[in-house]
């Protein structure tokens, strides 16, 4: 068990999936998140995760919605009007596996438009200096990296590659282009997540849960809180580093990202 003394940082979960005040438990936790949405119309179904002062809200167009058609390209302009304004962007990125390719281009066209407004600087009074985006990629890892780098999205924007799966090049690749990696138990429970944990610059590694997976009424926000412990206990395994080292670095990091 950690101190609580150190604050913990989510950087990709779903809390409008919790059918509870899941920021407030999590406040009492010590517990800060960045919670990003499967809609552009997340934000505005949650109000109440809006005005919490530990959770930041991306807005974003989960690609599995876009393979499935639950959304489209009205969908995909109502996100890049919003871009200009927002602080926070996610959960947006390609998804080729389990059939999802069979959109491939519908997912590339969206994603490139996103990255393309996300590279541009920020509207109005904001949080935070450089925008913060949350990405996706299962079996699209290149194709994602391609389009943040033909856009210059790493240059005014803070890209965090979620549940990172690529190859060992895309790997270096990334790291090389500037993006952040947030890492959770499930990653680190393969072979590959912690070779990449211990590879990564640990500047460039974060905390997430991706915590609740689905929408669940009777979801424990505390599980999250389990959750993230458990990440920074296998972190600092990995890496073979001090746990409360580790986690003072992480905090300090994330903090300055979300502007908390």
């Amino acid at each position: 068990m950690l101190d609580i003394g150190t604050p913990l940082y989510d950087m990709h979960c779903h809390l409008d999936f919790a059918g509870r005040d899941a920021a407030g438990a999590l406040e009492a936790d010590g517990v800060h998140a960045l919670s990003t949405t499967v809609t552009p119309s997340g934000p505005e179904d949650h109000p109440l995760l809006s005005r919490s002062t530990n959770v930041r809200v991306a807005t974003g167009l989960h690609p599995w919605w876009l393979a499935d058609g639950r959304c489209g390209r009205k969908d995909v302009d109502t996100l890049v009007a919003l871009v200009p304004r927002l602080a926070f962007v996610g959960e947006v990125g390609i998804d080729l596996a389990r059939g999802r390719d069979a959109a491939r281009a519908v997912q590339e066209e969206a994603f490139d438009r996103i990255m393309a407004a996300c590279a541009q600087p920020l509207e109005g009074t904001q949080p935070v200096a450089r925008r913060v985006v949350s990405v996706h990629a299962v079996r699209a890892s290149g194709l994602v990296l391609d389009a943040i780098a033909r856009n210059g999205t790493c240059e005014s924007a803070t890209v965090i590659l979620h549940w990172f799966s690529g190859s060992a090049d895309e790997l270096r690749r990334a790291i090389e282009m500037g993006c952040l990696l947030s890492c959770g138990t499930r990653m680190l429970a393969s072979s590959r997540g912690r070779e990449y944990a211990r590879q990564a610059p640990e500047e460039r590694l974060l905390l997430e849960t991706d915590l609740p997976s689905s929408p669940s009424p009777a979801f424990d926000p505390h599980d999250i809180t389990h959750s993230l412990e458990s990440a920074a206990s296998s972190l600092a395994a990995i890496r073979g580093c001090d746990e409360a080292g580790l986690m003072d670095g992480l905090a300090e990091r994330c903090g300055r990202i979300l502007g908390m």
